[in-house]
């Protein structure tokens, strides 16, 4: 008798600073952001693994990339877990914050809206006429804004096989470039929508 399985959503954070990155690399014995809480939710038994789960991840960052709202979905037959009960078997710099159940088809990755990318750049004691850079780039930004075909810059670029499934346009919304930390640094955020299949989603 097949057991009753639930749709789980959840929200995580985590400072990347010690993790080869988001996802597991099956090739190399890294430590990964997935690689623990993929144990996690084994020692909780939540899930087994991520085939027969239907796992699915909003999105990948690389190695030493801190995240605020990373989205995972699977399946378990263990639906009454809560953020608290995961954290208990999770490292400090790594955190669930929300949990939800949504609806049977929810996918992490196909059904996000936006991505919101913020770096920084630290500046050396010798950059000078900071103010000056700042507005050369926030002109050069302008040009970014709206929908383009990133393929460029897409590891898919020279590719003679592409997926129908997949996209390299993006829409982005909004660029802003600001100083921060007593101009130590320049921060760099921008905000946009993916299409997919002719409709918008995230990356």
């Amino acid at each position: 008798m097949n057991e009753r399985r639930e749709r789980i959503a959840l929200k995580m954070g985590y400072l990347g600073t010690n993790y080869h990155g988001f996802q597991i690399q099956p090739h190399y014995e890294v430590p990964t952001i997935e690689g623990e809480l993929f144990e996690a939710l084994k020692k909780l038994a939540i899930i087994e693994n991520k085939k027969a789960a239907n796992y699915s991840a909003a999105g990948r960052t690389d190695k030493g990339v801190h995240a605020l709202s990373q989205v995972v979905s699977f399946d378990t037959t263990n639906p009454n877990v809560t953020p608290r009960m995961i954290n208990s078997m999770l490292p400090d710099d790594i955190w669930i914050y929300a949990l939800a159940k949504p609806h049977s088809g929810f996918n992490a990755r196909k059904d996000a809206i936006s991505r919101e990318y913020r770096y920084f750049l630290f500046l050396s004691d010798e950059f000078s006429d900071l103010d000056a850079a700042l507005t050369r780039m926030r002109e050069a930004s302008e040009w970014f804004i709206g929908s383009h075909d990133f393929s460029n810059f897409s590891q898919l670029h020279g590719c003679a096989r592409k997926t129908e499934s997949y996209s390299t346009i993006r829409e982005i919304k909004r660029i802003e470039i600001n100083k921060e930390k007593k101009n130590s640094c320049i921060c760099i955020e921008f905000f946009y929508h993916h299409r997919y299949r002719g409709k918008r989603f995230s990356a």
